[in-house]
């Protein structure tokens, strides 16, 4: 007995057979031209959702990677322009040397004034130095701000305010990008010194600034004002120079010229010693209140100071004392900005550290992303070529029973 099969069966399967590996070849090719395994989450929802997530994690940290570049370029942009303060107040300092010189003319003061006027110009672009989208890099927070204004007195104010600006570098770390000059560059020490009465005839010089500035430190009194004044008090051939608590720190003869104490000269010619009662203390010079400013208007003041002198309001000694104070300015401003480029230098290295370690942790999680997600070149190829001959079998097996009949069965 000969077994019989149904034509209509024969041409249902051989349809069924035809579609799936139409829809198979569709999904290779697929694969084929978009290199990815899964075009839906219906295809593998575990391996689509890591996928999703990985492409997220790869995301950010590309973006870290955008961060961490703009806060390099804003902090090598921050060093060059301190580094060009540092190199003009370098010079300024050579100036006001050679201003100390006693030999120096009026003119070669004038000349000294002009080229100092360039240099706090100079200084003054630089403190507001703004990125290339006109963010102010010294302004700390207030990024659309210029960081000094130069006021209509010729004195110049800080508009900083005292924080920094931050990017998320990783997702644990946050760099600062900004320094604000309110803290650098503002509240800088300006040389001590001390006062004495305008009428008195006394005049004075630093003869050793170093130990006069270790003297004030040690004796400068911020509680009580009236701590800080020194009496001198006739005694017999000798007049002592006495603290507040009335202890002798200092003597000279009555006949001097001049008197050293503690890194200071007194010049004595036009002061009146015999105005001095006998064993009464009576006021000689007090330690000048302590302020910090910034060095734009220090420089200000030792411009002022030779004009002064060359319109005859300020005595040779007067100009020279606010010169050697102007160097005390520019010293601790630039002890202040190396301390600031310092903490510059320390963040480019951790940027470059982070910016290392961001790499390979995004380039580990692309290739866990292709591994789960990408199709294998070699193999997907094989894949639609083997897909592609079982749809020409199919395809030959439809013409095959499209083209039969009853009697092709009856033998």
């Amino acid at each position: 007995m000969t077994a019989r099969v149904a034509t209509d069966s024969m041409y249902r399967n051989s349809v069924y057979y035809m579609q799936r590996r139409n829809l198979e070849l569709e999904k290779v090719n697929e694969q084929y031209n978009t290199g990815k395994k899964y075009q839906s989450a219906a295809d593998s929802p575990s391996n689509f959702a890591s996928t999703m997530r990985l492409e997220h994690d790869i995301a950010m940290y590309e973006q870290y990677t955008t961060n961490s570049g703009y806060a390099l370029d804003n902090l090598t942009l921050e060093e060059t322009s301190l580094s060009t303060i540092n190199e003009v107040l370098d010079r300024a300092n050579v100036l006001l040397q050679s201003g100390v010189n006693g030999s120096y003319s009026g003119t070669e003061l004038n000349s000294i004034s002009q080229e100092l006027k360039e240099i706090q110009k100079q200084i003054y672009d630089l403190i507001n130095t703004k990125t290339a989208t006109g963010e102010s890099i010294f302004s700390g927070g207030l990024s659309d701000i210029d960081a000094y204004l130069r006021l209509d007195n010729g004195t110049y104010k800080c508009q900083a305010d005292c924080s920094q600006r931050f990017v998320q570098a990783s997702s644990s770390a946050k760099i600062a990008v900004s320094d604000s000059a309110k803290n650098f560059f503002e509240h800088v020490e300006t040389a001590r010194s001390i006062s004495v009465e305008e009428t008195g005839g006394l005049t004075f010089s630093y003869s050793d600034y170093q130990s006069f500035e270790s003297f004030y430190n040690r004796n400068y009194h911020t509680d009580d004002p009236s701590k800080n004044e020194y009496t001198l008090t006739k005694i017999g051939t000798e007049y002592a120079v006495t603290d507040y608590n009335g202890n002798e720190v200092a003597k000279f003869a009555t006949g001097a010229k001049n008197f050293n104490f503690n890194g200071l000269n007194f010049n004595l010619e036009n002061f009146n010693l015999d105005s001095i009662p006998e064993n009464t203390p009576t006021p000689f010079f007090n330690l000048a209140t302590a302020t910090n400013d910034n060095v734009l208007n220090t420089i200000g003041e030792a411009i002022d100071a030779i004009d002064d002198y060359n319109n005859g309001d300020k005595t040779r000694s007067e100009v020279n004392n606010i010169l050697s104070q102007t160097q005390v300015s520019i010293r601790n401003t630039q002890l202040s900005v190396n301390t600031t480029m310092t903490s510059i230098g320390a963040r480019q290295n951790t940027l470059d550290n982070i910016i290392n370690a961001n790499c390979e942790i995004s380039d580990v999680k692309k290739e866990a992303k292709a591994t789960i997600s990408e199709v294998d070149l070699y193999e997907v190829t094989t894949d639609l070529t083997k897909t592609q001959t079982y749809l020409q079998m199919a395809m030959t097996s439809f013409n095959y029973v499209t083209g039969t009949s009853l009697f092709d069965y009856i033998h």
